[in-house]
């Protein structure tokens, strides 16, 4: 994913695993350039094992909670063979 969308020129940041300690749930991936001040996360699952389907299930409540249906992106790239779109990259004026 992260080469996806250095190719397609997109601004994002891929959060690193020692942020975890102060983080409920960490996103594989959050784009910067959409005009989601807070970043849009985003996951890539690609497992199917019972532990992996409940966490899975605890972070899809935790986005919906508090980004909404449409306020975060995912893909089951085991499912999926090409993920879906992302979010239209709109350039953010400065104050």
């Amino acid at each position: 994913m992260a080469d996806e969308l250095i190719q397609q020129g997109r601004t994002f940041e891929k959060p690193l695993r020692f942020d975890a300690k102060t983080e409920l749930v960490r996103p594989d991936f959050v784009l910067l350039d959409t005009l989601r001040a807070d970043g849009f996360p985003m996951e890539v699952y690609g497992m199917a094992t019972a532990d992996y389907l409940a966490r899975r299930a605890e972070k899809e409540a935790y986005y919906g909670a508090h980004f909404g249906d449409a306020g975060w992106w995912a893909w089951n790239a085991a499912e999926e063979p090409n993920p879906p779109s992302l979010p239209p990259a709109m350039h953010r004026v400065m104050p």
